[in-house]
């Protein structure tokens, strides 16, 4: 049994996809329609990759007895990028699933499947990934908590015993992978939101040369001024360091 191993994995597959999100950010703005759905391309497949990923570096919790945390990435980037990335994610990892067969496949691609799905309508429900809250976190957690037990109920006798063994250690991964995590890709979309209005803004203010665009020029400009203040803020809270008391 090599439990620690495993969870540092799934772990390190995590950190992955944080470090990637913002850079695919950079090379697809959300705020650009035209780029949106290449973007749900990108990030869908990326965090397929990472489900498929997790369903191979299952974890072992006893002797014989495996769990893994499939579910989390398609429940972030759905939450995130809304239901085509989440259900694109779904369905790479339900066609390995598909590939593996045996016992329990079908409640296996319907978990996923559902999980995507629920991930785009709390994409919804919060308006979109930079209006994402702990609330909407949480409540995802919940319902996908709910949809692998029902998947794990449903597929019989063998399933519920497993589900005595490990409904502690999926509520437990669900909490820490989409609440947690979530929180951290919260951030890092609302600091590419601030960048991209700092741009467009800073552009505006250059083409300000005249005489009359003085006062439209030092209302942009006071504008810079608490973007980067908040940029700065955000940066702190990313980092850990406490807030500054402003004199």
């Amino acid at each position: 049994m090599e439990t620690p191993g495993h969870l540092i994995e799934n772990a390190g597959l995590l950190i992955l996809g944080l470090l990637v999100y913002p850079y695919v950010g950079r090379w697809l703005p959300s705020h650009r329609p035209e780029r949106r759905l290449l973007r749900q391309l990108v990030l869908g497949l990326l965090f397929g990759a990472i489900t498929m990923i997790m369903m191979i570096e299952r974890i072992e919790i006893r002797d014989g007895l495996f769990i893994d945390a499939r579910w989390v990435p398609v429940a972030l980037v759905g939450l995130f990028e809304g239901t085509p990335a989440g259900l694109l994610a779904a369905a790479v990892g339900a066609a390995y699933r598909l590939w593996l067969g045996g016992a329990g496949m079908l409640p296996g691609l319907g978990s996923l499947l559902l999980t995507g799905l629920a991930a785009g309508l709390a994409h919804r429900w919060a308006g979109g990934g930079e209006r994402v809250s702990w609330r909407h976190t949480l409540a995802l957690s919940v319902v996908v908590y709910l949809i692998v037990v029902g998947a794990y109920l449903s597929a019989g006798a063998h399933g519920t015993r497993l589900l005595g063994h490990v409904w502690w250690m999926l509520l437990l991964t669900f909490f820490l992978g989409i609440t947690l995590v979530g929180g951290v890709l919260r951030d890092q979309v609302e600091r590419e939101r601030l960048l991209e209005e700092r741009a467009r803004v800073m552009k505006e203010l250059g083409e300000m040369t005249s005489s009359r665009d003085g006062a439209e020029g030092a209302r942009h400009a006071a504008r810079m001024h608490d973007l980067d203040e908040k940029l700065r803020q955000l940066r702190d809270v990313m980092r850990g360091a406490p807030p500054k008391e402003e004199k």
